[in-house]
C-alpha cells in the first residue's frame, strides 16, 4: 500500500500541532521528509505506531529549524538503537548545515556512527534517482524567494505521481512538475478569509485559495494543503476545504497531525 503518514501539519510557529514533516511510505520502503523543530518528532513516530527502524532513507527540503532540527534527533535515535544504514538526501546547504549540528552537538561517538552507518547525498536540480526498490525521485528547486529550498516528484510503483513542494508556493517554472499530477502536496499557511491577519504574501507563502486556484489550473487530481496556522484546528480541516473547494474541483485533503493519506 502507498501512503502518507503526516507526523505535523503546521508552519513554524504552531503551538497546538506539530511543525510539517511526513513519511512516503510504500512497500518494503519509508522515505521521511523533513523532521519539524525538535525531538516532538520522536513523539510523533511513536503515536504513529511507527518506530525509528522502519525509516529508509530522509530527505530534508530546506535549512529552516522547523524542517531540519528533528532530523538530529531521528539520526541520534538511529545510532542509539543501531538501526542500520540510511541515506540522507538534501541540496549543499541542508547537508552542510546538518553535518554541522550534529558534529557539533551529538557525541564523539554517535558522530562516529552517523559518520559510518549514514551517507549524506546531495542532490541537484533536475536530478532523477531510485531509492528502495522501485520508488524513482526527481528534485527540482522550488524558487523559493525566503531560503534555498527543494522538492521533488515522486513515480510511485502503482504509476501514479505525487509531487512535494516543501512549504514554497507552486510558482511559474514548477508548473512543468505539477501539471496532471495525482497528489500535490502545498502549503496553504492561512485560508483567504484570514489573510489580512496572517499575511502569507507577506512572508512568502500562499492562502488555501492560492494553492487551490493553482491545483485547478493545472489539473491536479488531488490536494494536499498543511504546513498551516493553528488558530483553529479543531475547525481547520472543515474551513479550509470549503475554501479550497470554492475554486479547485478536484479532491482536497487537509491532513491533521498522525493521519494517513492512502495515495
Amino acid at each position: 500500500m502507498e501512503r502518507l503518514t503526516m507526523f505535523g501539519t503546521g508552519h513554524a510557529a504552531v503551538t497546538e500541532c506539530y511543525n510539517t514533516c511526513f513519511a512516503l511510505r510504500v512497500p518494503n520502503y519509508t522515505l521521511l521528509v523533513d523532521g519539524g523543530g525538535g525531538n516532538g518528532i520522536l513523539r510523533q513516530i511513536k503515536r504513529a505506531e511507527m518506530h525509528i527502524s522502519d525509516i529508509s532513507d530522509i530527505f530534508v527540503t530546506h535549512v529552516h529549524p522547523d524542517h531540519l532540527l528533528g532530523i538530529v534527533w531521528v539520526l541520534r535515535m538511529m545510532s542509539e538503537k543501531a538501526t542500520g544504514r540510511c541515506t540522507v538526501y538534501g541540496h549543499d546547504e541542508v547537508l552542510t548545515v546538518l553535518k554541522q549540528i550534529c558534529r557539533n552537538t551529538l557525541s564523539p561517538a554517535v558522530w562516529n556512527y552517523l559518520r559510518a552507518n549514514v551517507r549524506f547525498e546531495e542532490v541537484c536540480d533536475g536530478q532523477s534517482l531510485t531509492v528502495g526498490a522501485n520508488l524513482m525521485l526527481r528534485f527540482f528547486d522550488t524558487q523559493s524567494p525566503n531560503v534555498k529550498q527543494y522538492g521533488f516528484k515522486a513515480f510511485l510503483p502503482s504509476g501514479k505521481t505525487l509531487v512535494c513542494l516543501g512549504d514554497a508556493p507552486c510558482c511559474e517554472p514548477l508548473y512543468a512538475y505539477a501539471k496532471g499530477t495525482d497528489w500535490l502536496l502545498c502549503e496553504a499557511f492561512c485560508r483567504e478569509a484570514d489573510k489580512a491577519v496572517f499575511q502569507p504574501h507577506e512572508l512568502h507563502h500562499s492562502t488555501v485559495v492560492d494553492s487551490a486556484t493553482v491545483a485547478q489550473r493545472l489539473v491536479v487530481k488531488n490536494l494536499v494543503l498543511y504546513h498551516t496556522e493553528d488558530s483553529m484546528l479543531p475547525q481547520r480541516k472543515a474551513r479550509y476545504t470549503e475554501e479550497a473547494r470554492s475554486v479547485y474541483s478536484g479532491m482536497v485533503c487537509v491532513p491533521d497531525d498522525l493521519e494517513t493519506i492512502v495515495l
